[in-house]
């Protein structure tokens, strides 16, 4: 049975694309929303930029069959510092849980939302050029939680 864990990944702009990527192709589904949003450039007066965000900074989630015994090939792999834990063990993630991120996600208009597998629905989401007044202030909160947004 698939069940969804969460990794911490190292720092750096690439090395989470490049562990993405690295996951894929073991064969492990990956879930690692980015959101875009367009940034005044400060060298280039009235001039917009779009920035890429990862709304989980620092995490991706995981999804694989533990029987595989994938997770020592998941700790090894390039970009990727351990599996966040509770216990002895890797933390799993309740499929409700990771129904309603995504369901989230989606009504965001975050990019790669896309999962083919498991027990969540198959969901499609684009990226969203421009975002109303609601939605950045769920992303400007000190916390950065999504608790507060209503959808």
């Amino acid at each position: 049975m698939k069940t969804w864990y969460l990794v911490l990944l190292k720092p750096g702009k690439g090395k989470a694309l490049k562990a993405k990527e690295k996951l894929e192709s073991m064969g492990v589904i990956t879930f690692y929303p980015l959101l875009h949003r367009k940034q005044m450039r400060k060298d280039r007066r009235n001039t917009m930029r779009t920035v890429s965000q990862p709304l989980f900074p620092g995490y991706m989630f995981l999804c694989f069959d533990s029987s595989d015994s994938l997770f020592s090939k998941v700790e090894c792999c390039e970009g990727v510092i351990c599996f966040v834990r509770f216990g002895n063990g890797p933390a799993i993630i309740r499929y409700s849980v990771m129904e309603n991120i995504i369901a989230a996600c989606f009504k965001l208009g975050v990019e790669n939302v896309d999962v083919v597998e498991g027990n969540v629905e198959i969901m499609e989401g684009n990226t969203v050029n421009s975002y109303d007044e609601r939605i950045l202030s769920v992303i400007n909160e000190p916390d950065s939680s999504l608790k507060s947004m209503k959808l």
